[in-house]
């Protein structure tokens, strides 16, 4: 019985020649579209996912309250402001740490400005004195992958390099080349204020402790004020 069917869809498949080439490499390409879109969605969802502590690492955003006028249409502001990370570890004791950074362009090259809480927060190992050092100095951690020398960093750039570590994988939001302090001339009295004009261009990220319920601090956080009444927003959390 089995070798009268396959018989017939020998017969079939001769007969109906140009068809079933088609349907046959139409099936082809179907499949193979199918692996490269579940290989693509794949690496897209692995951003950031190499942090040892990545299910526990957010990033704070802001958007305006529900019942404001313009709060159906308004964007998110990526950009907090920069005393923002310090009131949420103060009046949130499921935050362990929250720091911000920000990503800057200088001579072709990309970096990192962070304060002490980045380490904390991404699991780095950190240099002695790196961020209490005099004001003279101008420290820095480059990627080990640079061809750039300890010496030529300090003739262009103006830079003392600490140490060097191992790039981060290409699959990740925070691309650099450098890690640097936050500049010492941004760390005075504007940044202690709760307006955009000199701290939207730093991200504000946060480290939630073990064993947190997240929805319910996503709740929490959604129906938070800030401090300042000009500064209407409610605060999103964002993988």
């Amino acid at each position: 019985m089995l070798l009268h069917h396959l018989k017939i869809a020998f017969r079939n498949l001769r007969k109906y020649k140009t068809q079933n080439i088609i349907s046959v490499i139409g099936l082809a390409v179907g499949f193979a579209c199918f692996a490269f879109s579940a290989l693509w969605i794949r690496y897209e969802m692995s951003y950031d996912n190499f942090h040892p502590k990545a299910d526990r690492i957010y990033r704070v955003q802001m958007a305006r309250l529900k019942w404001d006028t313009f709060g159906a249409n308004a964007s998110d502001i990526t950009n907090p402001p920069f005393p923002l990370a310090e009131w949420l570890k103060s009046n949130f004791p499921e935050i362990e740490e929250a720091g911000r950074i920000r990503l800057i362009e200088n001579n072709n090259y990309s970096f990192l400005e962070v304060d002490p809480s980045f380490f904390t927060i991404f699991d780095m190992e950190l240099p002695e004195n790196f961020f209490i050092s005099g004001s003279a100095e101008r420290p820095a951690i480059m990627m080990n992958d640079l061809k750039e020398t300890t010496v030529s960093v300090k003739e262009k750039l103006n830079r003392d390099v600490w140490m060097t570590v191992p790039r981060w994988p290409f699959n990740t939001n925070i691309p650099f080349d450098f890690i640097v302090p936050i500049s010492q001339s941004n760390m005075g009295m504007n940044m202690k204020a709760w307006n955009f004009l000199f701290s939207s261009t730093y991200h504000t990220y946060m480290l939630i402790k073990d064993g947190v319920n997240v929805q319910a601090l996503k709740e929490k956080l959604d129906k938070v004020i800030l401090p300042d009444a000009e500064n209407r927003y409610r605060l999103l959390l964002h993988r």
